[in-house]
């Protein structure tokens, strides 16, 4: 793990954490309209970025960005239809997407319609479709994500060879539910301009201090590894997840 020491941002509560990430979108939104260019932001499934998503609907928010100029993708989508109740982006879609002056074709979610395997190689090929690719990668303004219970961040499991791959995308397993998912990988991840992850609850806190305890170095966690090669990796924790460290 070459990558730079994360910075670690311990805030009051879930909200402080949803309204931190809020704040950091209005910044991107306001740097690519400085700079006339398009963010491409990812963003992740779960309980705190629903309160983002809810967030940046609302009147303190919803003016402050201008939607033409992000293109929004996913870091990883449950192999289920887009209107189920465990899909990501059907989270995104009912809390956020509808409720926001964003043109359709700055979504880009993952077909998750299609059979797992056709799903993530169409979605890598809209990602080489859409990039300008550094050393055949796409890199991301901007990545948002979780942490499970288990370590696992994104649908990345395991470290293993599948966790290494050159590719931009896999299709893998959940170990407990059988259940098919499709992610983006380690390589497309730590490519990523700006890592931001979003843990908050105490039931998250053991392994946290696993991971960015000072004396103690995470091994067999996917999300020890995931930080940005060239930008900054940021954890937003909630004082519960915190409490140990």
């Amino acid at each position: 793990m070459d990558n730079p020491t994360p910075e670690i941002i311990i805030l009051k509560n879930p909200v402080a954490v949803a309204e931190y990430a809020a704040n950091r979108f209005v910044y991107v939104s306001k740097k690519a309209e400085q700079e006339k260019t398009i963010k491409h932001i990812t963003l992740s499934g779960g309980n705190t970025p629903a309160l983002l998503f809810k967030m940046l609907t609302s009147h303190t928010y919803k003016n402050l960005i201008n939607w033409h100029n992000i293109y929004l993708w996913w870091g990883d989508e449950r192999a289920v239809a887009p209107d189920h109740s465990e899909s990501n982006f059907g989270l995104a879609q009912k809390l956020l997407l509808t409720r926001i002056n964003i043109p359709s074709n700055n979504i880009h979610r993952i077909k998750t319609e299609l059979e797992p395997d056709t799903a993530a190689e169409q979605y890598q090929q809209e990602i080489i479709d859409t990039f300008s690719l550094t050393n055949n990668t796409p890199s991301f303004d901007w990545t948002m994500l979780g942490m499970g219970e288990d370590g696992h961040t994104a649908s990345l499991f395991k470290v293993d060879d599948n966790f290494h791959t050159h590719n931009l995308t896999a299709v893998t397993v959940h170990p407990q539910s059988g259940q098919k998912r499709i992610s983006l990988t380690k390589r497309t991840l730590c490519a990523s301009k700006s890592i931001t992850f979003l843990v908050t609850g105490k039931n998250k806190a053991k392994k946290i201090k696993e991971i960015l305890g000072k004396n103690e170095i995470a091994t067999d966690f996917p999300a020890s590894f995931i930080r940005s090669n060239n930008g900054k990796t940021v954890w937003l924790i909630d004082k519960e997840a915190g409490q140990l460290l």
